[in-house]
């Protein structure tokens, strides 16, 4: 069972330095990583790459000083970049995460590698970035940050007198969030579409919807409470279904790949360098060097 332990730095590096099991003796860790790092761009060169990518903060809150954010190469299912961004380098610690991915997929590109596609959260700084300095490169969203915020909405409109019926469908529209995103596979029409049979669904009426999803894909169905139109209910989830936002997100969310493989490596990393703990530049990018070898 792992534990999470505390380990002073300059002892930290010093076992880094001496581990075999870890890395070569006498070679930093950073040199040992970066040496890792170019083999990978090698080897994916010739075909480019199909990116996740997400930041972690190295406290909570708001106020973090230092952020990394990671790219994970889905076809592989491997960190192929990582970087540090300090507070002081940006506006504010809330533009790390863009600046993290700016610094990444110029790695990549210095290295020759053609990014084809990437998955991220909805962070506004990061949809910006990608859309107006990386056109080319195709910007998909992770199927569970789009499904967090339309679960934040419902349950506040759930809260309102009258609309309890909301919360009650709370984990049938989510679910249908996630069917929508699998029988689109990437045709945004369709994924609209399937999406939208949702406001007919909760009437219970389930044909007749449109060409491209003309009737319910399920079986018999149990007895429950249905929606009517017009209704302070139904009118507050129709006006969540259908915000145009959300809809220009359906279109975007990634019918393949996610980003739960990143948030897999920054969960070991809180084993490594835990939020309630501060370290320096150097204490942490050792800690993260140091997690690669236990994914």
């Amino acid at each position: 069972m792992l534990r999470k332990f505390v380990v002073y730095e300059d002892q930290l590096l010093e076992l880094m330095k001496l581990c075999k099991t870890c890395l070569r003796p006498a070679t930093s860790s950073l040199e040992v990583w970066e040496k890792e790092k170019m083999a990978l761009h090698q080897q994916l060169k010739p075909t480019g790459v199909r990116l996740a990518g997400d930041s972690r903060a190295d406290s909570p809150g708001y106020c973090a000083k230092y952020g990394m954010y990671s790219l994970l190469e889905t076809s592989i299912n491997k960190i192929i970049d990582v970087e540090l961004v300090e507070s002081n380098e940006v506006a504010s610690s809330g533009h790390m995460e863009s600046e993290g991915l700016k610094r990444t997929i110029k790695n990549l590109h210095d290295s020759g590698i053609a990014v084809l596609e990437i998955v991220t959260d909805r962070h506004p700084q990061v949809r910006k970035y990608l859309r107006t300095h990386q056109p080319p490169l195709r910007h998909l969203f992770d199927a569970w940050h789009v499904s967090k915020g339309v679960k934040k909405q419902l349950i506040a409109a759930g809260k309102h007198r009258g609309c309890e019926l909301i919360g009650l469908w709370r984990r049938s529209i989510i679910a249908n969030l996630y069917f929508t995103v699998g029988v689109g596979k990437g045709n945004g029409d369709l994924a609209i579409a399937v999406w939208l049979s949702l406001l007919n669904h909760i009437q219970d009426k389930h044909t007749g919807y449109g060409l491209l999803y003309p009737e319910c894909k399920h079986g018999e169905l149990e007895r429950r409470k249905w929606t009517l139109s017009g209704t302070d209910a139904y009118d507050r989830l129709h006006a969540i279904v259908t915000s145009k936002r959300l809809l220009d997100d359906i279109r975007q969310v990634s019918p393949n790949f996610q980003t739960f493989g990143v948030e897999s490596f920054h969960s070991i990393i809180n084993w490594f360098a835990p939020k309630c703990y501060a370290f320096s530049h150097q204490g942490q990018l050792a800690r993260y060097v140091l997690c690669k070898k236990y994914i």
